[in-house]
């Protein structure tokens, strides 16, 4: 059986103020909402690197590459400083050479990606493979 609420049991007061909090809670949350434009998702390179990879026409091997590298660039201090949609830039572009395609030019700019900051990602990501290689496999 249900305990019946005590009536000496303290209650929110429902006057004047708590509306006015109330309004004011949903007046914020609207304005967020409104300027992220209703879209909670925060695009990941990974994902972003899989559309720039469609984008650019690549194999299914230079994206599948793109994605590794995207998913590995997390690890990194330097990628993790740049913005999303340069890392998956520098992905797809070092996806591209390593499959001995072309690279789009000039590709993350037409995202409003910056060339420095796709530079600074592709640096990071080749010193990255560049590690690993050299170090033994596990065993």
């Amino acid at each position: 059986m249900h305990r019946a609420r005590r009536s000496d049991a303290a209650t929110l007061p429902l006057d004047d103020a708590y509306f006015r909090r109330k309004a004011a809670v949903v007046d914020a949350e609207q304005k967020a909402l409104r300027l992220l434009g209703f879209d909670l998702e925060t695009p990941t390179c990974h994902r972003l690197a899989l559309t720039f990879a469609h984008a650019a026409r690549c194999s299914t091997r230079a994206a599948r590459i793109a994605a590794a590298l995207a998913n590995d660039a997390l690890l990194d201090e330097t990628c993790r400083g740049l913005p999303a949609a340069a890392v998956a830039a520098a992905a797809v572009d070092v996806a591209l050479a390593a499959d001995d395609q072309p690279a789009p030019s000039r590709c993350a700019a037409r995202f409003g990606v910056a060339d420095r900051d796709v530079g600074a990602a592709r640096t990071a990501l080749v010193a990255g493979l560049e590690r690993a290689l050299a170090e033994p496999p596990a065993r």
